[in-house]
């Protein structure tokens, strides 16, 4: 005898259920139960749960946990089929924290929401590379400065760079001032006929091409730039560089990649085919984004942040990300010309991007060793990689100018409200003449321009290829 006290009740349910499932009838069921996510919810109530807090993220207007709650009541009463039990209130903000859904955040503004939303599902991927330019992200950003524009008046400013995934190196960085553009009004949009109103833009697509680039030379050292800037005084191997590539014994101390594939999102100066046109010369491999989902370019996000906090900040005109961080109108005096502004900006890059240690950049094998700089791990991946120069000439740079397809009359070449006309007399032989070339080309001669020095243009004879 164990000395237990069971009434007889007990013993009788023990009985019945040892006849009915033998000896798993006298298990106790409680430590057999398996733990769901949602405990002991319906899943069907956790499914309408999500779904609701999906499409209201989604809406404009902000909610919160009790009308989130109301709203998951009504939707599951008119569900069709078995009626659906909803746990009472503190149930439900328990199932919410389960689920990862913070219910204070839920007031959050509409893009904040959207951001989280973004976010892809665990477990979170990293991005990595094994080599230089492997996995190169580019995009544009404002970089909240102002300079003096050529009109003489306060302009903004925005860059567009290349970062690579392996070293974290900024390996090509454009700035192009914002040009003003002019809003709609109300009764211009819902007009027949709209005036011809546009919103201001800065980088082109021309400009994304350039950048390509300026990612295979070395940047050069500009007047004026620190003797650190030097790639000779710099952590690249700088001895080996030189014996295969003369061009780095006037370099900066920044990267020469040549990228593999690159990363870019849904805006228009990556999505035109001017960009693509660019690539598929140079072998490079596009990669879109996802639309409207940040983290799957990441890196480069994360370096335009650095790049404000440690480089926009510091420049007299730092207007600041929000109208709270502004500081008082600058006078026209003191602000920088966009040149002077990108002379600091190569310079801080080589100076003080390239020289600082990263975080990302550990060894996984050692990782109480402290982090590289980018320079450093570029420089341990060209003993693993090698480096192989590429000479771009001057033919090569405009192939990755955009494409016109013109025709050539009696005065010249006529584009853009302008006119073109060679004073060397070299276009007497195809002036008001076909170029043969049929489709969308409609006769036309193939033209190369740059949208930023209109002062010229280049026309190509596909008959000599001159």
């Amino acid at each position: 005898m164990l000395d237990w006290s069971v009434s007889w009740k007990t013993v009788q349910r023990k009985r019945l259920a040892f006849l009915k499932e033998d000896i798993w009838g006298l298990v106790d069921k409680r430590s057999t139960r398996k733990s769901t996510l949602h405990g002991r919810t319906d899943p069907r109530v956790v499914d309408l749960l999500l779904a609701l807090h999906e499409r209201q993220a989604r809406e404009q207007a902000a909610t919160d946990a009790r009308t989130l709650f109301k709203s998951l009541r009504r939707a599951a009463s008119a569900a069709p089929g078995p009626r659906m039990k909803v746990p009472a209130d503190p149930t439900l903000y328990a199932l919410l924290k389960r689920l990862g859904i913070d219910a204070m955040q839920l007031r959050d503004p509409t893009r904040r929401r959207k951001d989280r939303l973004n976010r892809p599902a665990p477990p979170f991927g990293v991005t990595t590379a094994t080599a230089p330019g492997e996995l190169v992200q580019v995009d544009s950003t404002a970089l909240d400065v102002k300079v003096l524009g050529d009109d003489g008046r306060p302009t903004q400013v925005e860059l567009t760079a290349a970062i690579d995934v392996f070293s974290r190196s900024i390996i090509a960085a454009v700035l192009r001032p914002k040009t003003a553009g002019r809003r709609r009004t109300r009764q211009q949009t819902r007009a027949l006929l709209s005036t011809n109103t546009t919103a201001g833009r800065a980088t082109k697509a021309v400009d994304a091409s350039l950048l390509l680039a300026l990612c295979m030379v070395p940047a050069p050292m500009r007047p004026g730039f620190d003797p650190a800037a030097s790639a000779a005084r710099s952590d690249l191997p700088y001895e080996e560089l030189l014996e295969v590539d003369a061009r780095m014994e006037h370099a900066a101390a920044r990267p020469v990649i040549m990228p593999e594939t690159i990363v870019i999102d849904h805006g228009t100066v990556f999505a035109g085919q001017t960009f693509f046109d660019a690539c598929s010369f140079l072998g490079i491999t596009v990669r879109p984004v996802r639309r409207r989902t940040p983290t799957d370019k990441a890196i480069v996000e994360r370096t335009f942040e650095s790049i404000k906090s440690g480089f926009s900040q510091h420049i007299n005109s730092y207007t600041g990300r929000d109208f709270s961080r502004r500081g008082k109108e600058t006078p026209l005096e003191r602000l920088w010309t966009l040149q002077e502004l990108d002379d600091l900006l190569q310079e801080w890059i080589a100076v003080g991007w390239q020289t600082r240690p990263h975080d990302e950049l550990r060894s996984p094998y050692e990782p109480n060793l402290p982090p590289l700089t980018p320079n450093q791990m570029y420089a341990a991946g060209v003993q693993a990689a090698g480096y192989i120069p590429i000479p771009l000439g001057f033919n090569d740079y405009l192939e990755l100018l955009p494409t016109a397809w013109v025709g050539v009359r009696d005065d010249g070449i006529r584009f853009k409200n302008r006119t073109y006309d060679n004073y060397k007399g070299e276009l007497e032989g195809i002036r008001n003449a076909p170029s043969g070339l049929k489709g969308k080309k409609r006769d036309g001669w193939e033209l190369r321009y740059n949208p930023n020095t209109p002062e010229q243009v280049w026309l190509r004879d596909h008959r000599s290829g001159e």
